[in-house]
């Protein structure tokens, strides 16, 4: 009852630390469960938005983004650390500006990481989900660039892990 409590009144908070992916919700579900008996819950909110401890705690969602990574040709591997700085929407302009690229290379580039899951659609609000940030690309207005976004929690373990940054 009391985690039931808990998850109602702070579950959109919790999903918001772990970038709603769905993966880190349910990891993230499992350590609140067993943190519960012990742990006074509102304080389970103060520890998960240290980034260090929430990095720990979503050390299965890390592992996921390393393989993608991988997966990546060594070009694409390359662009993403230099993408981390940018915590809101960017287009094709700004990525090849600091790729030292051109805006069509640049556009070929950020297409080729959201089809790996790694950059997100979206405008000026947030997108929901994949499915709606794939329509997002549908509805882009003629002659308007896309605008990407990197997933918060990517970004977080590209900052705090030096092997993602290679």
């Amino acid at each position: 009852p009391e985690a039931a409590a808990f998850l109602e009144e702070h579950g959109p908070r919790l999903a918001a630390l772990c970038g709603r992916l769905p993966m880190a919700i349910c990891v993230c579900a499992r350590w609140l469960v067993a943190q519960l008996p012990r742990t006074d819950p509102r304080r389970l909110l103060e520890v998960m938005a240290d980034e260090v401890v929430r990095l720990e705690i979503l050390k299965p969602c890390a592992a996921v983004f390393d393989a993608a990574m991988a997966a990546l040709p060594e070009v694409l591997r390359q662009c993403l650390p230099a993408l981390v700085r940018l915590h809101s929407n960017f287009g094709a302009e700004i990525a090849a500006a600091i790729w030292g690229v051109e805006a069509a290379e640049a556009e070929l580039r950020l297409d080729a990481l959201r089809e790996h899951h790694l950059l997100e659609v979206g405008g000026g609000s947030v997108v929901p989900d994949r499915m709606m940030s794939d329509l997002a690309l549908l509805a882009a207005p003629e002659g308007e660039g896309v605008m990407y976004r990197m997933q918060p929690l990517l970004r977080l373990h590209l900052r705090h892990s030096p092997a993602a940054r290679q």
